[in-house]
């Protein structure tokens, strides 16, 4: 598709139950109003009431969307279903005007990807969802997630991201670097395990008596200290914290990673049950070399982790912008060509034992 003779009309769907969706949102509007794109967004899985900082995003719309619901560190099945309604997502679907643009494109985001489907309206998937599309490391999947995690919100043409290529036609991560000039503390860890018991999450470094936690969850109102484990509640502070930490101690969601990889931080994960996209990334960062997992609240797990030293650094290239070029130029089918370039420019992977060679497969 040409689009040279007039601005392109996006409308660009993100699944706003996960932060890290909206920042990659945030990363991409940026690039794409350089090629001088008109773009719309559709927010879904989060009342419009607990979204904030959105003036970037202009006038938005909300949908109810879909969304898991998690207890302890687990994906609730029941809950999931309870607080989900399929009759509302088809509504939602069937009422999407898409008649004033040209593409759609979703970060995993259902109801701009199934209306463009059934429209046959041009769509294009981004997000580190689509990469499970490809041949990557893979955990805890069994055939109905699969098909679930690629009928969740489906595009005909797929952007995914990862830390590796794997061989495949997928990206270098999307984001917002992060300042490197901080000198490092050696005994200050970050941690950011949001959907585990708080109070486990205590007795677990409790004991660790000669590093500082500061440790971050939505459960805690207003900072405080038990003796070196630093409460804070989720704030912009957050990010200054991980700038000059040694280390991070987190869920293995894919954004975080990505920049605690940037700034070469040693990393610790602990996936949440159920949740075959996190246990997917624990197992890439482990056979990557770039990380360590832990599949339970372990003492062990962190003593040993904190005797290491540092942690890997990556560098990515800027793949927004890539992104953005490659939408303008409306040769949405090859995907190779921006994957290759991308991979090209990438420093830091050269230690991956098992490298695989640069030859990606359409």
């Amino acid at each position: 598709m040409s689009t040279q003779n007039s601005r392109l009309k996006i409308l660009y769907g993100v699944q706003a139950t996960g932060q890290g969706h909206i920042t990659r949102a945030r990363v991409m509007v940026t690039a794409l109003q350089e090629q001088e794109a008109d773009i719309d967004f559709v927010f879904t899985g989060r009342p419009s009431g607990d979204l904030y900082h959105m003036e970037v995003f202009g006038e938005f719309q909300t949908y109810r969307g879909l969304t898991f619901h998690f207890d302890k560190g687990k994906v609730s099945p029941l809950k999931t279903v309870f607080n989900n309604s399929a009759r509302q997502l088809v509504r939602d679907i069937k009422d999407l005007d898409l008649k004033p643009y040209d593409l759609v494109i979703t970060d995993y985001e259902p109801v701009t990807a199934w209306a463009a489907r059934l429209r046959g309206v041009p769509s294009i998937g981004i997000g580190h969802q689509y990469a499970f599309h490809h041949d990557v490391p893979v955990a805890g999947f069994n055939p109905l997630a699969r098909k679930g995690m690629r009928e969740f919100a489906p595009a005909p043409v797929s952007l995914g991201v990862h830390w590796h290529h794997f061989g495949q036609p997928i990206l270098p991560p999307i984001f917002t670097p992060p300042a490197r000039d901080k000198p490092m503390q050696d005994n200050k860890i970050v941690v950011y395990l949001n959907f585990e018991d708080l109070d486990q999450v205590t007795a677990l470094l409790q004991d660790f008596k000669t590093h500082d936690f500061y440790i971050y969850a939505s459960a805690v109102k207003a900072p405080y200290e038990k003796g070196n484990l630093k409460f804070r509640p989720t704030s912009p502070l957050f990010k200054q914290d991980i700038e000059d930490c040694a280390g991070i101690i987190c869920g293995a969601g894919f954004e975080l990673a990505t920049e605690a990889l940037h700034m070469g931080k040693k990393l610790l994960v602990k996936p949440m049950h159920g949740q075959p996209e996190q246990l997917s990334n624990a197992k890439a960062l482990t056979q990557l070399g770039l990380g360590d997992a832990m599949h339970m609240l372990d003492k062990r797990a962190v003593a040993s982790w904190l005797l290491k030293s540092a942690g890997h650094q990556v560098t990515y290239p800027d793949t927004a912008r890539a992104i953005a070029r490659w939408v303008a130029a409306g040769k949405w089918d090859d995907v190779v060509p921006l994957a290759q370039g991308l991979w090209n420019a990438v420093e830091g992977l050269d230690h991956v034992s098992h490298h695989v060679p640069l030859t990606l497969k359409p």
